[in-house]
């Protein structure tokens, strides 16, 4: 589709996409819009829910009452691991980062 018809299915998607990182149960979130993120702000939100380090380009953190780390990006992505679940990690994002 992309060669024959020029058609950019997966560049043009409207919504976040999610990828399974293979051998770490993990799911990776890219929001569609990537938007820059103050993470010395996020880490102080995040250290509300557990204990977040503020590593230059993300931080990274486990959360207390949930078995799950997180590693969110400068540009809006992040990495929720302890989970196979597009679903979960979604709704994790939108709950701890926002849409």
């Amino acid at each position: 589709p992309c060669c024959v018809h020029a058609r950019y299915d997966y560049l043009e998607r409207d919504d976040e996409d999610t990828l399974s990182i293979c051998g770490k149960n993990a799911i990776q979130v890219n929001p569609h819009t990537r938007k820059p993120l103050d993470l010395h702000a996020l880490q102080q939100t995040m250290n509300t829910h557990g204990q977040f380090k503020n590593l230059g380009v993300l931080i990274k953190g486990t959360l207390t009452e949930q078995p799950y780390t997180l590693s969110i990006f400068h540009d809006g992505r992040a990495i929720i691991e302890g989970t196979n679940d597009p679903a979960l990690a979604r709704t994790m994002y939108s709950r701890y980062i926002g849409s």
